[in-house]
């Protein structure tokens, strides 16, 4: 199996939130190639890596999974810093092959001068991480109205965005990130433009009754107020 190595970036910024529950500061690599992780708010995941970049790559990419294996995110910081930058292709070469070894993984990366290999010890695949695509699904299928105003944790954001930027590597065109919502939060989706695969990350966002109540600054440069001002000004143009 290949799997590139800003997608587990990404699942390893949004696992790196859940410090106190071993079972979820993990990284699933599932048996059809995708990349998941999650906490407490927000789910994680990562199109597998595309058949025609993967026959391309220079090293074998490995049996298919049996079954889908978790990777404490200690592991994967220790393997992502020893894969080097791949500059001369963009990052096209930034992906690692995987093989199942009981329970191991039996990792192969090129370094651009010789193939590094390194075998990491697999986790316990917590509950709430094998059911990642079902949870996905029923939230995809309750979409919300993306009116209104929004609330958000800080903490909680940051570990979204980064996912999103450690995934989606800037290659110097357009960067989006599409979002839509649904009853208790918002999906956030983005796309790799060097790898070809999609990211998306579910995040719940918590009640708008945290934030104090609007100060008399924000109250006198509030939208109504400017509408309200433009229309007088110009109401005989």
């Amino acid at each position: 199996m290949i799997f590139y190595k800003s997608m587990i970036a990404g699942a390893v910024e949004i696992a790196r939130a859940e410090k106190d529950d071993p079972g979820l500061s993990c990284v699933l690599f599932d048996k059809d190639g995708s990349i998941a992780a999650c906490n407490r708010w927000a789910i994680y995941a990562a199109q597998p890596t595309l058949t025609k970049l993967a026959v391309a790559l220079p090293f074998p990419s490995g049996k298919v999974f049996e079954t889908a294996c978790a990777v404490s995110i200690a592991q994967l910081t220790g393997l992502l810093r020893s894969i080097p930058a791949d500059k001369q292709f963009k990052g096209m070469l930034e992906h690692i092959s995987a093989e199942q070894d009981g329970q191991f993984l039996n990792i192969e990366f090129n370094d651009g001068r010789s193939v590094i290999k390194q075998k990491l010890r697999c986790s316990k695949v917590a509950e709430a991480l094998r059911g990642w695509r079902a949870r996905l699904k029923e939230i995809e299928s309750k979409k919300g109205s993306s009116a209104g105003n929004f609330v958000y944790n800080r903490a909680r954001l940051v570990s979204v965005v980064n996912s999103i930027e450690a995934a989606c590597k800037y290659n110097g065109e357009f960067a989006f990130v599409e979002k839509h919502s649904f009853a208790s939060g918002e999906v956030w989706r983005s796309f790799n433009e060097i790898s070809g695969q999609a990211v998306l990350v579910a995040h719940i966002t918590p009640s708008a009754g945290n934030l104090p109540t609007k100060t008399d600054w924000e109250k006198g440069i509030s939208r109504n107020k400017i509408v309200l001002n433009i229309k007088k000004k110009y109401k005989n143009n």
